[in-house]
């Protein structure tokens, strides 16, 4: 095989709590990994002369501080030899958007370099790998909704899961950190209790929505007004569940009928959106 495309999907989180600070640094988490099979970048790998690699965004990262090189690196450490691919990147996915678009880029490359140069890595291999690159890099290895815990790379999968709702992703033009959110997290909330924050239930229905919180919610709008304002316009549009997605900037609603979202309004004005229907999103269950 020489060429090859992929579709690298984004993922929103449906709840999200943090059970504790771990040894190494990281922390313990609990949410839904929820992917959203429409909202994607494209990707494409061709066997070259040489190695490079094309992204249509301006990259202000050194290129080998890039997801997507990254993974190509580690594959190549794992195989002892260098690869020689084309590698191009049409980004849709904002980043730092908390929708898992350079995870979901790095994990699809470890896919198509395994399946193009036929290397033959064991799946297990491939997870330890997205794992070296990032907490949310194995669940794109397997997009399909799922609970998640330890630092997000322990994965229940819920197979019969579908949310027969209209998806509204906003992503106001903030770019957050990840790592500064903890960060901001541990500072305000470093006395809570966990055990109150543990999932009663895995249902994710109408009577126990109140359990499926974004901790980082109030970390997150306290310092950036557009975020509240675009959680609060999804609310009025009648959204029946609303929530930050990850760490932010991105906010989702559900919704039980297909929504009318005013264009002309400020906050969607100055942000990016994704609409997403459940009839394209079951093409791909």
């Amino acid at each position: 095989m020489n060429y090859l495309e992929l579709k690298s999907p984004a993922k929103i989180n449906i709840g999200l709590r943090i059970t504790q600070r771990r040894p190494d640094g990281f922390h313990n988490i609990e949410t839904m990994f929820y992917p959203v099979h429409t909202y994607y970048d494209q990707m494409s790998f061709s066997k070259n002369e040489t190695f490079s690699f094309f992204c249509d965004n301006d990259l202000t990262v050194d290129i080998e501080d890039n997801l997507v090189v990254r993974a190509l690196r580690k594959i190549e450490s794992y195989i002892r030899r260098n690869l020689q691919v084309a590698i191009r990147l049409k980004k849709f996915i904002p980043a730092g958007g908390g929708l898992g678009g350079g995870s979901s880029n790095a994990a699809a490359t470890l896919l198509a370099l395994n399946e193009m140069f036929e290397l033959q890595i064991p799946f297990t291999d491939l997870r330890r790998i997205a794992l070296e690159l990032g907490s949310d890099v194995p669940f794109f290895l397997r997009p399909k909704p799922c609970f998640a815990s330890g630092r997000g790379e322990v994965l229940e999968y819920l197979d019969d899961f579908f949310l027969y709702k209209y998806i509204v992703i906003i992503t106001p033009k903030i770019h957050i950190s990840t790592a500064k959110a903890f960060q901001k997290y541990s500072l305000l909330r470093k006395e809570e209790k966990i055990a109150d924050f543990i999932f009663q239930h895995k249902e994710f229905e109408p009577k126990n929505y109140h359990l499926f919180r974004n901790v980082f919610e109030e970390v997150i709008t306290k310092d950036n007004p557009a975020i509240d304002e675009a959680l609060i316009y999804l609310r009025e549009s009648g959204a029946e569940y609303v929530s930050l997605s990850g760490s932010g900037s991105s906010v989702f609603g559900l919704f039980e009928k297909s929504p009318v979202i005013d264009k002309l309004s400020k906050i969607l004005r100055n942000s990016i959106i994704h609409f997403s229907a459940p009839e394209e999103e079951k093409l791909y269950y």
